[in-house]
């Protein structure tokens, strides 16, 4: 393995995302859990979001109404190259994305979730 750094340069994340869904009868969910990471000074919870997700079927409409709400409390720092504009926009499509996941849904350019 091999590292290559600027001297004196700094490595800041662009963004993070973790979502965690129990589903209960019907597969609705019982419980949800979302945070984002490098989008404030420190991990933001989407606790609208994880109610909204709430006692509802996590289809692809529910999804995108989940992750609507979800990137609203992001503040990204201006520490990295990209825009805050770009990063405030990619929680919201990260946000999708790992949802659909677990809802073994397509996610785009990720391949297909396989059964563990």
């Amino acid at each position: 393995m091999s590292l290559a750094i600027c001297a004196g340069s700094i490595d800041f994340p662009i963004l993070g995302v973790a979502a965690a869904v129990r589903l209960g009868t019907g597969a609705r969910v019982e419980e949800a859990h979302i945070v984002l990471g490098a989008v404030h000074t420190a991990p933001v919870v989407a606790r609208d979001a994880e109610e909204f997700l709430r006692g509802r079927v996590l289809d692809a409409e529910t999804i995108e109404m989940a992750a609507g709400i979800a990137y609203r409390p992001a503040k990204p720092l201006d520490n990295a190259d990209l825009s805050y504009a770009w990063r405030k926009r990619m929680a919201r499509v990260e946000v999708a994305r790992a949802l659909r996941e677990l809802a073994g849904l397509p996610t785009g350019d990720l391949p297909p979730v396989s059964p563990a």
